[in-house]
């Protein structure tokens, strides 16, 4: 009779587990992204145009608190103050595309106007786009590229992460994504990355490499107490990535430093 009890308590305890884990994939199927492309472009002269891209993937339902999270990180990213998208909400966000475009286009014509006044005839662009790059059944990444042009000896770049767990729509940090190692374990294993991407091997070799806030060269204190990126991790399937944009550390020639830690070191994600 026992062993009997026993033997269901188990079966129960399986089909729970089983339940639990279609609730778990039902959170995937219950996440839903939109996709939006908007273009435009005024010519102020025959040689010289403003021209506008969004291309852009953002969640318009799913469940609870994750669009919300997503949206107040895409807002900024998409749109150059907060009010030219007020509302945080993926619907209103739909709508208000060609308004933000517009806005920006405004301005950026504005600009181009000045200048070919000024006797600089060029043409601008600014280009962003907004992807899914990784999902599982806990977490969701979207990133952001943004490529713009607006005159001057070159253009810009930058890529920006978010990762997201599905359970609470929190956004995930350096301490959930790379909970096995303390933070000077990460910063450390982060200079060792950047010797990689820098082709040094030596701390005094890397330390030339990248500005401090002295003479454009690290102190041994700035060092010792190394820069995170401004803007945080994200969760790819290669790994953790953390990426610093341009100048933020490293002059523009040195392109855009990054490093990714390998997923299988770390764990998935928590």
């Amino acid at each position: 009779m026992k062993r009997t009890l026993f033997s269901f308590v188990v079966m129960v305890a399986v089909i729970l587990v089983s339940a639990a884990k279609c609730r778990q994939d039902e959170v995937v199927k219950q996440l839903t992204n939109s996709h939006v492309v908007w273009a435009d472009s005024v010519a102020v002269s025959p040689e010289a145009q403003a021209r506008i891209v969004y291309d852009l993937v953002f969640p318009i339902d799913g469940p609870e608190g994750v669009a919300d999270s997503v949206m107040a990180w895409l807002m900024p990213v998409v749109a150059d103050s907060a009010s030219l998208a007020p509302h945080a909400d993926s619907l209103d966000f739909a709508k208000a595309i060609d308004g933000i475009g517009l806005k920006a286009l405004s301005d950026d014509v504005a600009e181009l106007e000045t200048m070919v006044a000024d006797g600089h005839v060029v043409s601008t662009e600014r280009i962003t786009k907004v992807a899914v790059a990784y999902e599982d059944s806990l977490c969701i990444t979207y990133l952001a590229t943004i490529e713009s042009y607006l005159g001057g000896a070159h253009g810009s770049y930058a890529i920006i992460g978010a990762t997201f767990r599905k359970a609470d729509g929190r956004r995930m940090s350096y301490s959930d994504l790379l909970a096995d190692r303390t933070p000077v374990q990460v910063r450390n294993e982060i200079k060792e990355g950047l010797k990689a991407y820098f082709y040094v091997s030596t701390d005094s070799e890397l330390r030339e490499q990248l500005f401090g806030k002295e003479d454009f060269t690290m102190s041994e204190t700035e060092y010792a107490n190394f820069p995170l990126p401004a803007l945080g991790p994200w969760l790819e399937k290669d790994g953790v990535h953390i990426q610093y944009q341009q100048y933020e550390i490293a002059c523009y020639a040195a392109g855009m430093p990054a490093v990714v830690l390998p997923a299988s070191k770390y764990g998935k994600s928590k």
